[in-house]
C-alpha cells in the first residue's frame, strides 16, 4: 500500500509537471508570434490577452504591459458609463448636438448618436459630456470603478485622458474590462445593456467582437485597442498598447492598433475574420 501511495504521487507530479511545462510552451511560443506581428507593422509594444477559459494572461512583454500611458479615447468606455450611470445621456441613440463650431475631423463636425460618437472617437463630444458629468461624480464613479491613476481635477476634467499625468496600465485595462463584462461596477442594467450595443465592433454566427481605440501624442505617439472577444464559449480580454517606430508614418500606425490584435487572436485559434 505504501509503494501504492508513492506511485500515484509521483504519477500525479508528473502529470502536473508536464501541465505547466505545456503551459510554459505555450506562453513561450505565443510571444514570440505576438512579437512578430509587431514587428511586422514597425511597432513598439505590447498585446496582453486574458484567456478566461485558460485563467492565463499571455503577452509579448509582461513587464511594459505593467507601465501606465495617457488612456487616450479608451477613456471613453468609462466616460460612456458614467454618462449613462448619471442620466447625461439616456441610450445609444442619444444625440450630441454640434454647436457649428470646426473640428479637427469633418466626420465631427454634425450632430452624432452616442453610438457614433463613441465609434469616430469625438473629442469634443466627450469634451461636453465630461462637463456635463462635473468633477465630483467624474472622481466619484472613476473610484467606484478602482480606475485609478487619472489626474482628475477643476482644471483637467475635460483633457486628463489626453494630456498630462493620468497613466493606465494594460493590466488595468483588462482588469477594468472583466469588471465591466461581469458586472462588478455597480451599474444599473439599463446602463450596462446600452453600453453593450455601444461598444461592439462586430457580430457574426461565430463570434463577437467589442473594443475601442486610443491615440495620445502628448507624450510621442502612442496608441490602444483595448476590449474583448466572444468566441463560442470562449472570451478573451485584451489591452494592445503601442507606438511607432517611425514617427512620421502615423499614417500606418493608426490602423496597425487594431490589425496586430486582431492577428494575435488569430494566432491563438481565437477566432476568424469574416469574408
Amino acid at each position: 500500500m505504501h509503494y501504492l501511495r508513492i506511485i500515484t504521487l509521483f504519477i500525479l507530479l508528473t502529470s502536473i509537471s508536464a501541465f505547466a511545462c505545456a503551459q510554459e510552451s505555450k506562453s513561450d511560443r505565443y510571444a514570440t508570434q505576438f512579437q512578430a506581428i509587431i514587428d511586422q507593422y514597425h511597432l513598439r509594444g505590447t498585446i496582453l490577452i486574458f484567456d478566461v477559459a485558460q485563467d492565463t494572461f499571455y503577452s509579448n512583454d509582461f513587464q511594459r504591459a505593467t507601465r501606465g500611458f495617457l488612456p487616450a479615447s479608451t477613456f471613453k468606455i468609462p466616460n460612456t458609463l458614467i454618462a449613462l450611470e448619471t442620466g447625461v445621456v439616456t441610450n445609444a441613440n442619444s444625440i450630441l448636438t454640434w454647436d457649428g463650431k470646426k473640428r479637427n475631423m469633418k466626420a465631427w463636425e454634425k450632430d452624432l448618436a452616442l453610438k457614433d460618437a463613441f465609434r469616430l472617437s469625438c473629442v469634443p463630444c466627450y469634451q461636453e459630456i465630461a462637463g456635463k458629468i462635473g468633477l465630483s461624480r467624474m472622481r466619484q464613479h472613476l473610484s467606484r470603478f478602482s480606475y485609478t491613476g487619472m489626474d482628475v481635477r477643476k482644471e483637467t476634467l475635460q483633457n486628463f485622458w489626453l494630456v498630462g499625468a493620468s497613466k493606465i496600465s494594460a493590466f488595468q485595462q483588462v482588469q477594468f474590462l472583466r469588471d465591466f463584462y461581469y458586472r462588478k461596477l455597480q451599474l444599473s442594467d439599463h446602463t450596462y445593456n446600452t453600453m453593450l450595443q455601444v461598444f461592439e465592433i462586430e457580430s457574426t454566427p461565430s463570434y463577437s467582437l467589442s473594443g475601442k481605440t486610443g491615440w495620445s501624442t502628448d507624450h510621442g505617439d502612442n496608441g490602444w485597442f483595448v476590449g474583448y472577444l466572444r468566441s463560442g464559449d470562449s472570451i478573451y480580454f485584451f489591452a494592445a498598447n503601442f507606438e511607432p517606430k517611425d514617427a512620421s508614418k502615423v499614417e500606418d500606425f493608426l490602423p496597425a492598433r487594431e490589425k496586430v490584435v486582431r492577428q494575435a487572436l488569430q494566432v491563438m485559434h481565437a477566432f476568424e475574420e469574416k469574408n
